[in-house]
């Protein structure tokens, strides 16, 4: 059986995916009003890879709309 180290990362994290399971608010509370969301990946699949807080919620929201299940 795998243990997994409860860091500060693995916190974070937890956090995040427990945020994710409850809404968007709880998402962006998150993170500072200024925050960047990145995702270095995207842009090689042709999507925008940097947010600010607005334009992560509206992104929030259209992934929410698509989702099989809504928080």
């Amino acid at each position: 059986m795998m243990t997994v180290k409860k860091n500060n990362g693995y916190q974070h994290l937890e956090a995040l995916l427990t945020a994710f399971n409850q809404g968007t608010d709880e998402v962006l509370n998150l993170y500072n009003e200024d925050a960047i969301v990145q995702y270095p990946y995207a842009a090689s699949l042709g999507l925008p890879s940097s947010f600010t807080m607005d334009d992560y919620k509206k992104h929030l929201a259209i992934c929410w709309a698509v989702c099989p299940v809504s928080p």
